[in-house]
């Protein structure tokens, strides 16, 4: 029966010449799935994870092990990680909650008559 890779993994798993040394052990021989790799859309960031944007990007498992998401300047919001989700490699994490960019010229946020620039 043909293998295939989960949602969030990436591969062409194939189990000929798979084989196991001990009952509970490892397959060796064995092609199996990768853990599709994200990077954090623009504005939030995750220190030592190297899952930011502009970053080689990184699974899911690695950012939820990482440190805590944080909002770069001119971003805000409360991000969480625990949701989120790297369905296409390559592509940005979802289904979580991020960063958002904060407008500073918006009359509400000082801006108005005078100049501004949103950074």
């Amino acid at each position: 029966q043909p293998l295939f890779c989960d949602v969030h993994y990436r591969g062409s798993p194939a189990a000929l010449n798979a084989a196991c040394a001990t009952d509970g052990g490892t397959f060796t021989g064995a092609t199996f799935c990768t853990e599709n790799t994200c990077t954090l859309p623009v504005g939030t960031s995750s220190d030592g994870a190297g899952c930011n944007n502009g970053d080689s990007g990184c699974g899911a498992t690695v950012l939820k092990g990482a440190s805590e998401l944080s909002c770069m300047a001119g971003y805000g919001g409360s991000p969480a990680k625990l949701q989120a989700t790297c369905d296409t490699h390559g592509g940005t994490f979802t289904s979580a909650t991020f960063c958002t960019d904060v407008n500073e010229c918006a009359t509400n946020n000082g801006g108005g008559a005078h100049r501004c620039t949103n950074s």
